[in-house]
């Protein structure tokens, strides 16, 4: 049974792509949902479009509680990178040395001075695809500076070395990010290399030195704790995109293609995967991608 839908539906459907902000796709769908008639016809597209409602109010809650949680404007962090990761500890612990460890230069001020960092400080680089966001979180652990954790993918929790009781003051920090985020890596500034003692071990707490500072680990450890997958993309014939596209575990060649553009999933015809052993697979909407596969789109 065809659909039959008016023209003005098309109108407002075409309002509804073009809409800015989230609150207004919500509007202009709703209107959308309510003016689409209800037959076996539009079964499917009601569904879809229901789908697209609910993917903007979850986006939307998220939004909110973001800026419920930053209620001062100056600690608010804008999320640029694909992976964004908070780095938190006492003072004068190397938040920004490991920051500018990680990006391979000196991208923020070193300091021995205590409490320097008054503000968020974010420096983004891309590594193998991925685009990570650091965060440089003030020692002050107020609600507002904490508050910026809840834009992060992950939380690394930076100890000092030369200081006290290492497994409580990991303690007593899990206690306040885990509140604002669930995935933390604990990594344990050494600065001489001296022998750590009094910090639990496991696969989420790593050492880190002057002298024994190993980038490519940590960034695969991190980005392993992240749970998301990165997807390359390619024309037919093109060359592959050097950044990936990064979704969560579990994500289908749809889900990329909403990401890339809405219009992209109406006009797909079949995708080619290229995996890491070099196979080439001729997939549909509903394949289930893996990290590091190289996406081909074909349209009509």
């Amino acid at each position: 049974m065809p659909a039959n839908l008016p023209r003005e539906w098309y109108l407002l459907e075409e309002k509804v792509r073009e809409a800015k902000s989230l609150q207004e796709k919500v509007s202009l769908l709703e209107k959308l949902i309510g003016m689409t008639p209800k037959h076996k016809g539009t079964e499917n597209l009601l569904a879809e479009l229901r789908k697209r409602l609910s993917k903007y109010r979850r986006e939307l809650e998220r939004k909110k509680k973001v800026g419920r949680a930053t209620s001062e404007p100056k600690f608010k962090v804008e999320k640029c990178g694909s992976v964004v990761v908070g780095v938190v500890g006492f003072t004068n612990c190397g938040k920004s040395w490991f920051i500018n460890k990680l990006c391979g230069r000196k991208v923020l001020e070193e300091s021995p001075r205590e409490f320097t960092t008054t503000l968020p400080k974010s420096v983004v680089f891309l590594h193998e695809g991925i685009r990570f966001q650091l965060v440089e979180i003030p020692s002050f652990f107020t609600p507002e500076a904490l508050g910026c954790l809840t834009v992060c993918d992950l939380v690394v929790i930076l100890l000092d070395g030369r200081k006290g009781n290492l497994a409580s003051q990991a303690a007593e920090l899990r206690r306040m990010v885990e509140r604002y985020c669930s995935n933390v890596l604990v990594v344990v500034n050494a600065f001489d290399g001296r022998e750590i003692k009094g910090c639990e071990n496991g696969s989420a707490v790593l050492k880190v030195s002057s002298e024994e500072f190993e980038r490519e680990l940590i960034l695969e450890r991190m980005w392993k704790l992240c749970g998301k997958i990165r997807v390359f993309t390619k024309p037919p014939g093109g060359r592959v995109s050097e950044e990936a596209i990064v979704v969560e575990k579990g994500s289908t060649v749809k889900d990329v293609l909403e990401e890339l553009s809405e219009r992209m999933v109406e006009t797909f015809r079949f995708a080619r995967v290229y995996t890491k052993g070099s196979m080439v697979k001729r997939v549909g909407l509903d394949y289930e991608l893996e990290d590091r596969d190289i996406l081909e789109i074909h349209a009509r």
